[in-house]
């Protein structure tokens, strides 16, 4: 191997050197490609109004002290799967202000991307430099701004460590808000009519040192919380994972909302005089110090539950109420459809018990049977399915009969998770045991599947019925009898099962055989098949009209021979196929299902 020398080392410092570009404090736009990667931040930079920076796959952004990225234009920095855009800090000691949309009316994205390492100021009366460490939208409700499939990390801010909407609304789709740590909203805080869409994201391990571990919503906001996992986050205060104040018209559903803790009130949700929908959230092993170990309410709030489960929550003070604390009698929210431990006599505070005029309606008490809760996993189960037995969920199928089905079109089960009650399609087969008068219909096993409903008929589109839904409970045959000879049918099947029918299998066709069909084995006439071929054997002398002729299963006449007195050979050229062989002698038929081999 050629050994480097010190010149040698030398130019590859002074490459690596040159590879980088240093950006300058003031105006950019344009275009940052990977061939100037990275690019290294020196000063406060920004886009101008009307103007785009455009940043590409792979690039590095390093800022190298504490300077912000302000748009007042437009910012598109589009990576790809496997090869990310890095906005972080040269020196993670030192961080940086974030990028920070500012009074814009453009739209911008940011897809594939890793926010990092950024801090605002940290007081209570800087705003909006002390809001969003890692990405702040401010005065923007005129943007689309897409946040796609990004990281945003270790950001630190007193409001919203990781993102921060003052009158702005980015949708937020597929990206991670994890280890950001704020006074309000450790990973994120909205204010002000921001009502952003936060749609299948992982909000997990963020602090907040006053309220809500994760999300803050407060004054007009009305975002869609929707899909998303949010584990793992605590405050010092109120609201493990959501604080909820002074909003209307909010809709959180199908969301994951577990072991996350409140120090005080509100283990996993605290509402502040709200009003909003909950359905098919998930709420359970969240925790608080004083009340409401899964839901907290005060001050007129007044929201409603649908469909969701709220189980297994917990407050460290007895009267605390481990699932719901209802905190003044103005707070009447209403629960439909849910699972709540302990019912609505569990709840506790001033506005529970008999001042407790909210709705409550077929609601259920009973263990939600998690496949594995204590490691994440929320789905509910059903050991046995499809037998109804103790295996099964009591969520599964007891959700609001009125707002449309699950995915495999059974009603509502109660949680985020719906339980998917597979039920296959079974195939039709080939029939068996073929008479004059008598076919057995055969078919595979469908999973998921109780029974199965027959349809026989004489014709493809099942008019001249012979059977219609004829149910069978066990087994995948049926035998037909009472049949016309020299008849073709057409069969098919669906399974069943308590909750589900499938579509139909394909059609099969069968034909019964001729009358009075005499054995093929007699002392005028036998058969056999070796090979490729059907050895057809006529025991008589002389000259005597016959014919033979065979077909595959499907009627279709593969070969006709004349016979002759001795053995007649019909060649085939497929191997390995059923046919059925006629033979006609002497004023007789014959028949018979052979396997070429």
């Amino acid at each position: 191997m050629k050994k480097l020398t010190l010149s040698m080392i030398q130019i590859l410092f002074i490459g690596i050197i040159l590879a980088q570009t240093p950006v300058p404090p003031g105006p950019i736009s344009g275009t940052w490609d990977i061939g100037g990667s990275p690019y290294m931040v020196n000063g406060e930079i920004y886009v101008p109004i009307n103007e785009t920076l455009n940043i590409e796959p792979g690039v590095e952004v390093r800022f190298t002290g504490w300077y912000k990225f302000i748009i007042y234009g437009a910012l598109n920095a589009i990576g790809e799967e496997g090869n990310t855009i890095l906005f972080t800090a040269d020196d993670t000691n030192d961080r940086w202000h974030g990028i920070r949309f500012t009074e814009t009316s453009q739209n911008s994205a940011l897809e594939y991307c890793i926010i990092e390492y950024g801090q605002t100021v940290l007081d209570a009366s800087s705003i909006p430099d002390n809001c969003g460490g890692g990405i702040s939208c401010y005065l923007s409700s005129q943007a689309e701004i897409l946040i796609k499939n990004c990281l945003i990390r270790n950001n630190i801010a007193w409001f919203g460590g990781g993102i921060q909407c003052i009158s702005a609304s980015p949708t937020i789709i597929n990206s991670e808000i994890t280890q950001n740590t704020a006074s309000s909203g450790g990973a994120m805080e909205c204010y002000d009519q921001a009502s952003p869409e936060i749609i299948n994201c992982l909000i997990a391990d963020n602090h907040a040192n006053i309220y809500a571990g994760a999300l803050q919503f407060w004054e007009s906001c009305s975002p869609l919380i929707k899909g998303n996992t949010i584990i793992h986050n605590t405050t010092s205060g109120d609201g493990g994972a959501l604080r909820i104040g002074y909003c209307e018209e909010y809709l959180v559903e199908r969301n994951i909302i577990a072991h996350n803790n409140a120090d005080l009130s509100g283990g996993a949700v605290n509402f502040y005089t709200s009003i909003g929908t909950f359905k098919n959230n998930t709420i359970s092993h969240n925790q608080a110090g004083n009340y409401g170990g899964g839901i907290f309410l005060q001050f007129s709030s007044n929201p409603d539950f649908l469909n969701d489960l709220i189980y297994f929550n917990t407050a460290l003070d007895p009267n605390g109420g481990n699932q719901v604390y209802i905190a003044d009698d103005g707070s009447d929210p209403d629960f439909s459809y849910c699972n709540i431990e302990e019912g609505s006599n569990g709840f506790r505070g001033p506005g529970s018990g008999v001042n407790f005029t909210g709705i409550y309606w077929e609601c259920i008490d009973e263990d939600p049977l998690f496949a594995d809760a204590l490691n994440d996993d929320f789905s509910i189960t059903w050991m046995n399915y499809p037998v109804e037995d103790t295996t099964k969920s009591p969520c599964i199928d007891r959700g609001s009969p009125n707002i449309g089905s699950d995915p495999d079109s059974t009603c509502c089960d109660i949680g985020a998770y719906c339980f998917f009650q597979q039920l296959d399609v079974p195939v039709a087969l080939l029939a068996d045991s073929i008479t004059n008068t008598s076919f057995l219909a055969q078919w595979t096993n469908a999973y998921g599947a109780l029974g199965y409903y027959l349809d026989v008929a004489e014709d493809m589109n099942f008019t001249i019925w012979v059977l219609k839904d004829q149910q069978i409970d066990e087994g995948t045959t049926y035998l037909l009898e009472g049949l016309t000879p020299n008849t073709t049918y057409y069969y098919r099947i669906r399974s069943f099962n308590t909750a589900l029918t499938s579509n139909y299998s394909n059609v099969e066709e069968v034909t019964t055989t001729w009358t009075g069909l005499i054995e093929v084995n007699t002392d005028q006439v036998s058969m056999y098949a070796s090979r490729h071929s059907i050895y057809v054997n006529v025991k008589s002398t002389g000259s005597i009209p016959g014919e033979v002729c065979v077909y595959n299963l499907s009627g279709q006449q593969l070969k006709r021979r004349q016979l002759v007195a001795g053995t007649t050979i019909v060649g085939l050229e497929v191997p390995d196929q059923i046919v059925i062989v006629k033979v006609i002698y002497m004023g007789k038929a014959y028949q018979q299902k052979m396997m070429l081999r």
